[in-house]
């Protein structure tokens, strides 16, 4: 999902004047925010779908409004090396904050959906490397029941491979928050 939006982004990227980066940034706070919304639409279509299918059961789709401002304010942080002269930079992290943004619709929809079901959920790492934080947090295991409960288990990073996955009495495979506990004290 997120690498369409990012394809999208390139192609957007590439037809900026990098001579005239206050132009750019205007461009950006139109295109911007309709990325976010459109992908990050998908992403908790097909969330609610995997939710549904996996544990038989309605999904709860999240709000797919983007807040322009903060997607706007996320932006002009992410392009600042634009300005300083480092065009590839400015989109690289560009494209990791657009990860983040459209990922979390997703993350929302099922953390919703697991909420209005009565299901606990957990941060639940499914990559080959994971940051300490996510260490720390998928360590706790499945004992958050909403969004709000969660608090700091509903921010993500951008690149961040983390699943929220719903409570069903099945552990998924590699998920042991005892060792990832370990794992995580380990590192400091």
């Amino acid at each position: 999902m997120t690498r369409l939006a990012r394809r999208e982004l390139d192609a957007f990227w590439a037809t900026l004047d990098m001579q005239n980066m206050v132009e750019g940034r205007r461009a950006l706070e139109e295109f911007f925010p309709i990325l976010v919304e459109q992908y990050g639409n998908v992403a908790s279509i097909v969330a609610a779908d995997w939710y549904e299918d996996v544990y038989r059961e309605y999904s709860t789709l999240v709000n797919a409004d983007v807040n322009t401002d903060q997607v706007n304010a996320r932006m002009r942080w992410a392009i600042t090396q634009a300005f300083g002269g480092d065009p590839d930079q400015a989109l690289a992290t560009l494209g990791l904050v657009t990860d983040e943004l459209v990922k979390q619709f997703g993350r929302d929809t099922v953390m919703s959906s697991a909420g209005s079901n009565g299901r606990a959920f957990a941060r639940v790492p499914t990559g080959a490397e994971t940051c300490d934080f996510c260490l720390m947090l998928a360590s706790r295991g499945f004992v958050y029941k909403t969004s709000s409960s969660a608090g700091e288990l509903a921010k993500f990073h951008g690149d961040c491979d983390c699943a929220i996955v719903a409570e069903d009495g099945v552990i998924p495979d590699d998920y042991d928050p005892d060792e990832l506990y370990d794992r995580y004290m380990n590192s400091l």
